[in-house]
């Protein structure tokens, strides 16, 4: 079904925000109720109607584009007395009230707004038909929201009550919708406890409080308060060292609210002034070549056509429509060089492909909501291979190279090395008027300083010239056919940082070092113990991997002297790049008992541990990539 088809039935999500909506929003699509409605997926000219609705309070355009939808999911469909116009205008249409306890969703909403919507208090008050945004004006905005609805569909049968807070789920939504449930845990965006320990917690700089439970000792420690691991601490010695200083310890933990503050007061500055020149093309990065700044034309790649080819994978749980632009954008720049290009695609349950067919295209399906890059590559990879291509680059499906001629210098730089990072220098991309950093390849930075473990926080004078300290193991690589040949991609970091496991294997002189072990260790430490939790049989699997990488690249790893820049694709920060492994140490995850493969070659899951299940999905359909 797409944009345009006629639909019987229809359901609308007309819960305030912030009371599960988001997660209602997932639910419709997981049970097949598309095309759906929602913040991330209507166009900017279904945008432009809402503005308009603000204006004139005229509900007829929007009526009229509720026409191309089955499902439908927070503004404008949750305003002001929208569901009697929707009722009347679709009068089969079923209709999901989301509730949540008033306190609690007053505190989310104030976060909220403060957080994602300090340019738009004006709307988001005319939203709630309130005189101010107190909290007195918003809990009887809240109770009189709740109050109407229910009144209005009172023995009607039409109206769903659904308190997700409480612990209702797909039972009670797929009862109300006569549907069966799917085969997967409930989808919890954006679910965050919003009570007043929290939110102490929250003040005093710190995190929620689900701390790590420490596997030897039993205490929690609280991952604010607790000193990180392995990549931001750094002793002379073993690598790793404790700030002794309560005051470091929160400068540390408040870096990027700091690193945003500092953003925002540097608008007018001269470093705002620099971005607008780099944005119009009239200054370039100072450690661009001159080769590289001078304007060129793209360069078709010419040689030996089964000499390179480059793999790429799109997988969207989230159904992020910025991931689709994104991709969109990476895969015409590749195209233009000339070079094969093969993508593979996967997708979940029922829901639809987002690429478009082509003969370079895999195409997969799966149930399973876990980290697939890898495994998708090595699936391209074996193609790849099979059709007798000599050197492989494998691309995050976000990122662009300055220099169009990339595909000949990376074959080139094959000629030297077993496998290399295509860039030296990567731009990256903040939200819109911030300005990008700049990081370096960790290749690059393991050349020059020969550290590998070492990856220093932030610091002031590298914050203000806009600098990454430390290098950068994601983005791209690539790699001799006989290299794959023997060990392919390690595929089994089911929440992400499988660039990291495959960039210490292909560096590390002693695989036995403490520090590459504790790779796959918690970044947390026990404040009583010194204790890193891990999974044994995690940890195993990935040494055995190593073993086979390193031996296969033979300590011949270099980089390609290229600048790429990577496309914005939400917070750094709510990737959680930390917090993420403790879902495997909590879970004891074991890639050899926990994990199989489907008719398709992908990943599934292999036991019954419903709780890891839920856990690694519900991380990723948090990402938040549309922010």
């Amino acid at each position: 079904m797409s944009p345009g088809t006629r639909v019987k039935r229809r359901v609308f999500c007309i819960g305030m925000n912030r009371t599960g909506t988001s997660s209602i929003g997932r639910c419709l699509e997981l049970l097949g109720l598309t095309p759906i409605a929602a913040p991330g997926t209507l166009t900017a000219e279904s945008y432009k109607l809402i503005d308009q609705l603000f204006e004139d309070r005229n509900f007829d355009p929007i009526l009229n584009l509720a026409e191309n939808y089955q499902s439908f999911e927070g503004r404008p469909w949750n305003m002001w007395e929208m569901y009697r116009y929707l009722d009347i205008r679709f009068p089969d249409s079923l209709f999901v009230l989301t509730m949540r306890d008033p306190e609690s969703w007053w505190r989310s909403t104030r976060q909220w707004i403060a957080v994602n919507e300090p340019l738009a208090l004006d709307r988001y008050q005319l939203h709630l038909r309130v005189p101010d945004l107190s909290k007195e004006s918003m809990l009887h905005s809240f109770h009189r929201h709740n109050r109407e609805i229910s009144q209005y569909f009172e023995g009607t049968g039409k109206l769903l009550r659904i308190n997700l807070e409480a612990g209702e789920g797909w039972d009670k939504l797929c009862k109300f919708l006569d549907l069966p449930a799917p085969g997967c845990g409930f989808p919890h965006i954006n679910r965050q406890p919003c009570n007043e320990a929290d939110e102490k917690s929250r003040e005093e700089g710190g995190r929620l409080q689900n701390g790590v439970l420490c596997d030897v000792c039993g205490h929690v420690t609280t991952p604010g308060k607790a000193t990180l691991t392995g990549e931001s601490r750094v002793d002379e010695n073993m690598g790793v060292s404790t700030y002794g200083s309560r005051a470091l310890r929160r400068l540390h933990r408040n870096l990027p609210k700091c690193k945003e503050q500092i953003k925002d007061n540097l608008a007018s500055s001269t470093k705002s002034l620099f971005y607008y020149l780099y944005k119009a093309g009239l200054v370039v990065n100072s450690r661009m070549s001159a080769a590289e700044a001078a304007p060129l034309r793209a360069p078709r790649f010419t040689s030996d056509p089964q000499e390179l080819a480059v793999v790429s994978c799109f997988f969207n749980p989230s159904r992020s429509q910025r991931r689709v632009r994104n991709f969109k954008k990476f895969y015409a720049g590749v195209q233009s060089t000339g070079v094969h290009c093969l993508v593979v695609e996967l997708v979940f349950g029922s829901s639809a492909f987002q690429l478009e067919d082509g003969e370079n295209a895999i195409k997969l399906r799966t149930d399973g909501v876990m980290w697939h890059k890898e495994r998708l590559l090595n699936i391209g990879i074996k193609q790849l291979l099979f059709q007798g291509y000599k050197k492989i680059v494998w691309l995050d499906g976000d990122i662009t190279f300055d220099n169009k001629d990339w595909p000949r210098l990376v074959a080139d730089k094959l000629n030297s090395v077993n496998l290399c990072q295509v860039f030296g220098t990567v731009v990256i991309t903040g939200p819109e008027n911030c300005c990008p950093e700049v990081g370096t390849s960790g290749v690059k930075y393991f050349l020059e300083k020969k550290h590998l473990y070492k990856q220093s926080p932030v610091n002031l004078s590298g914050l203000m010239r806009g600098r990454l300290r430390g290098g950068q193991s994601g983005f791209g690589w690539a790699a001799r056919a006989e290299v794959l040949k023997k060990q392919l991609l390690y595929d089994k970091a089911i929440v992400g940082g499988g660039d990291k496991l495959i960039f210490a294997a292909s560096l590390a002189a002693d695989r036995s070092d403490r520090r590459f072990q504790a790779l796959t260790h918690s970044s947390v430490a026990c404040e009583k113990c010194d204790h890193q939790n891990q999974s044994a049989a995690y940890t195993r699997y990935y040494l055995d991997w190593a073993e086979c990488w390193a031996a296969a690249v033979d300590n011949k790893v270099g980089y390609v002297d290229l600048q790429i820049r990577d496309m914005y694709h939400g917070r750094r920060e709510d990737r959680k790049y930390h917090e993420r492994r403790e879902i495997l140490y909590r879970h004891q995850f074991d890639p050899a008992h926990d994990l199989s493969t489907d008719e398709m070659d992908c990943l599934a899951w292999g036991s019954d541990k419903q709780d890891l299940h839920r856990d690694v999905e519900s991380y990723f359909l948090a990402r938040r990539e549309d922010v």
